[in-house]
């Protein structure tokens, strides 16, 4: 993908959700996935997993691993609120993740449910970021995810929320 003009990725991405693959050959689906780790994990490979990979590791420049990056917003109720608003409105800027630069815009092509939000954030860190989880860690549940998304965001907003947390972790000695 590298050196693709966005839109012609932006084209391919939808057609594969669109055509409700994984994205990479040789990979389960989505009904294999939730047999293989639940409901979180069928949304995943539904929804995620065609831009983030299956594997949760991204695409260097291009998309942001989800793997041990994640835990750390989970330890507070700001950073909640983020990991909610990001699966609800997407997001668009660059960012920073594991010490590389990333330049993309997240879209919302199917909104989820506050149920499958919850059960995919809960997949991805428990799956992918058990390393960096406070030890007190409580799982997300759709009733939360229906009270952060009260507070509706552009995808504009969402990245600015989070590069302001980022920084507030990043000077608490939190952030990765």
């Amino acid at each position: 993908v590298r050196g693709a003009p966005a839109a012609l990725f932006a084209l391919a991405v939808f057609a594969a959700s669109a055509a409700g693959t994984s994205g990479a050959a040789g990979t389960a689906g989505p009904a294999a996935a939730a047999e293989a780790g639940g409901e979180g994990a069928r949304v995943y490979a539904q929804h995620c997993a065609v831009c983030h990979l299956p594997n949760a590791g991204g695409s260097p420049g291009f998309v942001p691993p989800l793997t041990g990056t994640l835990g750390h917003f989970a330890s507070s109720e700001d950073g909640r609120a983020l990991l909610a608003a990001i699966v609800s409105w997407g997001m668009t800027g660059a960012i920073r993740v594991g010490g590389r630069s990333y330049m993309g815009a997240m879209s919302i092509v199917r909104p989820l449910s506050d149920e499958e939000a919850a059960e995919v954030l809960n997949y991805v860190l428990r799956d992918h970021n058990q390393a960096s989880l406070p030890a007190d860690f409580a799982p997300f549940t759709a009733a939360e995810i229906q009270r952060h998304r009260a507070r509706k965001a552009s995808p504009g907003e969402v990245h600015a929320a989070r590069q302001a947390l980022a920084r507030r972790l990043e000077a608490e000695g939190k952030a990765r």
